[in-house]
């Protein structure tokens, strides 16, 4: 299927671009969420046409993007989760639910692609705020505050032997 992208989307291209897709990912996801339209005469016309408003709002939402990035760039979330002895959590962390953690303070449209995380401690996690706007968040699962504080501490003390500074320290943290 041969479709006019509308939308930057990740490792398929950017704005005008014409791309061949499978039948199923353009039906299914790109038409839907307007990432594209179909290679047809008359819509290469009209694109051609548009191409100055395209690329005004797709600058408009990188710059909404990176300024939410400045505000969650290398921030820290937190998990209060029931683990068992060996740091394993019943149950796991989704984008979903880092995603709607990360909405409490801001407005965000973001996307994760990472597997559910299923142990205690810090991970580091890449969020999409768009296509050309990539942020890192770092993702704490504890038992309890405490025993985050620690994870905290051992993540600030590795971070500090390989830069021999601190940048965590001055992030903020949401909870």
């Amino acid at each position: 299927m041969k479709l006019i992208l509308i939308k930057p989307v990740k490792k398929l291209g950017k704005i005008m671009d014409i791309v061949d897709v499978a039948n199923g990912f353009g039906r299914n996801y790109l038409l839907p969420r307007n990432y594209a339209i179909r290679a047809t005469n008359a819509n290469l016309e009209i694109v051609k046409s548009t191409v100055q408003q395209l690329n005004e709002k797709n600058q408009k939402g990188i710059d909404a993007a990176q300024t939410v990035m400045q505000k969650i760039d290398r921030s820290f979330i937190m998990f209060i989760c029931q683990t068992s002895d060996d740091g394993k959590l019943f149950g796991s962390i989704t984008a979903k639910d880092i995603i709607k953690k990360l909405q409490i303070g801001h407005d965000i449209k973001a996307y994760i692609d990472i597997k559910p995380i299923k142990t205690a401690g810090i991970h580091e996690v890449e969020v999409s705020l768009h296509a050309e706007v990539h942020c890192k968040v770092f993702v704490n699962v504890a038992r309890s505050n405490t025993e985050a504080q620690e994870y905290l501490k051992k993540f600030n003390t590795s971070l500090q032997d390989t830069n021999n500074n601190v940048l965590v320290e001055k992030n903020s943290s949401i909870s």
